[in-house]
């Protein structure tokens, strides 16, 4: 009997030791049958860092996580690791969870459950789940991502419909028809909480949407025709505030193929953001990011004058002056606006005044290193060139911790600029900004081992980074670049509003122009204190000419008429009776 006891305490035992682990082993990693797939994919995409049953109900913490290493895949690329919330739930500083939550509060993505709580641990419906992929998609569309399938256009209902809240209802349609989140046969099931599989897969559904809708980026389609045996700078930003402009005052086919270069499906939605970003801008009490836009008319050489209605665009979306010339002024006058706003550091990008009219975009940024470089640690050094010629130049040096990544393909570090926001409250008090006015500004330095995708390095490294100890020797450097990209952005199928025939009819009271080029110039210089830039884009327009008032030629009385074949009169005669 002892010995029965004895065997049977010894089964007890270890069941009670195995069962645990057994169970832990059925949990960490177990999904539905049809989640494999997404489960799959989110981990090799680097979004999956559960150890949990992926049928479980997801926290809104855990949510925020997932959600923000999906938009950093995505090329959603904007760091808000310094951002204070008015969330007293969540942590200090920039743990993987609190500092997921900062970012999409910043995005606007989500929101607290008050003004003070966030309550991460608290689970989420699938209403809400729709309501926040809506915002993502709001986001997408304001950094350029013009979604191919149409959202929101079937005409269907839930058999619970009623039980769907009337502030989810809209998402829920929406989301629904683009794919992103599907229903439960002909129930929607809207109080449902939503589980870290159906998390998963309706990320990945948005992701593949964002992937097949966004292409190749303006910057990177830019990049790839930039010039190799040379240095050179562009502001991605500079063209596209001033293509944009021109494409509020085109129709037809000039606008869609401005629009279609540009990454923009609807150009009042980004005119909006363009109004948020030069505001956004202007809030900085660290660095200086001023962006500035104008109209001109040389009275010179056309009678036309832009319509009220582009004025009114241009002035309220895009702060844009607008000002009239002639032959005798137009390159001081606009070469001292563009100076002016650039700080001085653009000069003498206009040179005649052959042109009809002119938008003109200029930005100027200055920022101060967060960690600056010791001026008498600048030493020489051997810089290698492209084509291996070897020059001494200064080469800046600190030994400090650097967040760093190496992707494979290149090296990654980033150089963080100090910043910080303000805004006047409704009592006209300045105070710090909390939410996604704020912005972070770095200078990101890649070594590439051979031909790159910048913009695919930056995503890759995303969530990579680590805090490592490093010599950095990152040579001082100044360049200036000036160039015409007519032909780059002819190349990438910007053609029409180059043609006599373009069509730019709303933005002036009569008639047309066309560009005749697209002027940009650049200049940065990176030192121990930090960095200094600036860059114009100048869009010069013309048109055939404008007919004269007409005179009135009234052939009601007898007249003559020749039929000449060269030099030769074939026929004369006279008309002077009407028959």
């Amino acid at each position: 009997m002892k010995k029965v006891l004895s065997i049977i305490l010894t089964i007890a035992l270890a069941l009670s030791i195995v069962a645990p682990c057994a169970m832990l082993a059925e949990e960490s990693g177990s999904c539905s049958e049809w989640a494999e797939e997404y489960v799959k994919r989110a981990t090799a995409l680097n979004w999956n860092t559960l150890t949990k049953a992926y049928s479980e109900n997801i926290t809104r913490g855990e949510f925020c996580l997932v959600t923000e290493r999906m938009l950093h895949s995505s090329g959603l690329e904007v760091n808000f690791y310094s951002m204070e919330t008015p969330f007293t739930d969540i942590g200090e500083g920039y743990s993987s969870e609190t500092g997921a939550i900062k970012y999409l509060y910043c995005l606007g993505i989500v929101e607290g459950k008050s003004k003070t709580l966030f309550c991460p641990e608290d689970l989420i419906t699938r209403e809400e789940a729709a309501v926040i992929f809506t915002k993502m998609i709001d986001a997408f569309r304001k950094w350029g991502v013009a979604f191919i399938n149409p959202i929101g256009e079937e005409d269907f209902t839930y058999s619970d419909h009623d039980s769907i809240a009337l502030w989810a209802q809209d998402a829920v349609y929406e989301m629904t028809n683009c794919g992103i989140i599907k229903g439960m046969g002909k129930s929607f099931n809207p109080k449902g909480n939503l589980t870290h599989e159906q998390a998963f897969a309706m990320l990945l559904r948005l992701y593949d949407l964002v992937e097949k809708s966004k292409a190749v980026t303006f910057a990177d389609k830019m990049n790839t025709l930039m010039p190799r045996d040379k240095n050179y700078m562009f502001s991605p930003l500079s063209i596209k505030m001033a293509l944009s402009l021109a494409a509020n005052g085109a129709e037809g086919e000039t606008k869609q193929e401005i629009l279609d270069l540009l990454n923009i499906e609807n150009v009042e939605e980004f005119n909006n953001s363009a109004k948020e970003l030069i505001e956004k801008y202007s809030l900085s009490d660290k660095i200086r990011f001023d962006v500035a836009n104008s109209i001109w008319i040389n009275k010179s050489n056309t009678s036309q004058s832009f319509s009220n209605a582009y004025k009114s665009i241009a002035e309220e979306y895009y702060k844009a002056e607008a000002g009239e010339v002639t032959n005798l002024n137009a390159v001081e006058k606009v070469n001292g606006w563009i100076k002016e706003k650039t700080n001085g550091k653009i000069q003498g990008a206009i040179q005649d005044s052959n042109f009809w009219a002119m938008i003109v975009n200029a930005i100027y940024f200055k920022g101060m290193w967060q960690d600056k470089f010791s001026k008498s640690a600048t030493k020489p050094d051997i810089f290698t060139s492209a084509d291996g010629k070897e020059t001494e130049i200064d080469f800046m040096n600190r030994t400090d911790w650097v967040y760093y990544c190496a992707t494979g393909d290149s090296e990654i570090i980033t150089m963080p600029y100090q910043t910080s926001f303000y805004y006047v409250d409704e009592n006209g008090e300045r105070k710090m900004e909390r939410n996604e006015n704020n912005l972070s500004a770095s200078m990101y330095i890649i070594l590439p081992y051979g031909e790159i995708d910048v913009e695919k390095e930056l995503s890759k490294a995303y969530g990579n980074y680590e805090h490592t100890y490093m010599n950095l020797s990152i040579p001082k450097f100044e360049v200036e670049y000036s160039s015409s990209v007519a032909g780059m952005l002819k190349e990438l199928g910007m053609n029409k509003a180059f043609a006599a025939d373009a069509e730019f009819t709303k933005m002036f009271d009569e008639g047309s122009m066309f560009l005749t080029d697209v002027i940009h110039k650049t200049y940065i210089k990176v030192d121990e204190e930090g960095t200094e830039a600036a860059a114009i884009t100048a869009l010069p327009m013309a048109g055939s000419a404008l007919p004269p008032q007409p005179i009135d030629f009234k052939v009601d009385t007898p007249f003559y008429f020749v039929v000449k074949v060269s030099d030769e009169i074939i026929f004369m005669g006279r008309y002077a009776y009407a028959k």
